[in-house]
């Protein structure tokens, strides 16, 4: 199942102005002659909201967001525990080392979502992209990250399927 943003149904259309209604009674704390501005302004927020919606909203699988967050809550508890094994180690082995990756993933939505990704692994953050090459810094020249960069990739391009070709040597 892929959700994907249409043209809005009156359902969708009722319940964003029902949602934003009752944020109104809430910052107006239920005055009456607030309606007068509030009238206008939740109309044009629901306009604005499904507006940007259907701009920026790519097409994610259902199917594949349990695996991608179980991927992403495993890499970053990794992560986190080998930064913190490096941090309190009496001796410091770091030899930090820029290097590059070449990434499949083609549309922007993805590629973001991957140059946020990358910081979950220890010891590396994405620093620079052109085009799909990314540019990386790592806190010890010995890792080689390759490995969990295509696992990551992948899982991406399962969660945006209509935006991915993915293959990697």
């Amino acid at each position: 199942m892929i959700v994907k943003s249409t043209k809005a149904g009156s359902s969708e259309i009722l319940m964003r102005i029902l949602v934003v209604s009752v944020l109104w009674v809430i910052i107006t704390q239920a005055e009456p002659s607030a309606w007068v501005i509030g009238i206008p302004a939740i109309l044009l927020t629901v306009y604005i909201s499904l507006t940007l919606n259907r701009r920026s909203s790519p097409r994610i699988s259902i199917k594949a967001l349990p695996a991608f967050i179980y991927l992403f809550i495993t890499e970053s508890l990794k992560g986190g525990i080998d930064v913190a094994r490096l941090s309190l180690s009496r001796r410091i082995t770091a030899k930090p080392v820029f290097t590059t990756y070449q990434s499949c993933l083609k549309e922007h939505q993805s590629l973001v979502l991957f140059l946020n990704c990358i910081s979950l692994f220890p010891g590396t953050l994405a620093v620079d992209v052109d085009d799909r090459t990314i540019t990386m810094h790592l806190l010890d020249a010995s890792q080689d990250p390759r490995e969990q960069l295509v696992k990551i990739e992948r899982a991406i391009s399962h969660l945006y399927p209509a935006q991915s070709e993915f293959q990697h040597d």
